[in-house]
């Protein structure tokens, strides 16, 4: 009998599952996103912490876009995907309603509060 658990059959197994599992999860994350939008509910998703939560902070204040961290620094391959699936879809929208790339203005805002409050802590 041949064995079954070689390191070629866990290769072509695990790649079965990459390939098969990631766009399903992105599919899915967009299609959630896409009822999110609809509802009139703008949100972005993200892992790990930084200078994205000041930016966060800016987003809601602003535009009133909910950011949800996912995660933390460990962030399993489907779950990359279902968040690159679901913000695809929500951050186009919201920048398509406001008109300009609300996101890259946030963001940039963010790190020059945070950049202002290292000076002034000195």
């Amino acid at each position: 009998m041949k064995k079954l658990l070689t390191l070629r059959n866990v290769f072509l197994a695990t790649a079965a599952v990459l390939v098969l599992c990631l766009p399903l999860a992105w599919v899915t994350g967009q299609a959630m996103a896409g009822i999110d939008v609809a509802r009139g509910k703008y949100k972005v998703l993200h892992d790990g912490l930084g200078p994205f939560d000041m930016s966060a902070m800016i987003l809601q204040e602003r535009y009133g876009i909910e950011s949800q961290r996912v995660a933390d620094c460990r962030v399993s391959l489907s779950l990359m995907a279902y968040v690159s699936g679901y913000n695809s879809v929500s951050m186009s929208a919201a920048n398509h309603k406001f008109g300009h790339d609300v996101f890259k203005e946030s963001q940039e805002e963010g790190l020059k509060r945070v950049m202002d409050w290292r000076r002034s802590a000195r």
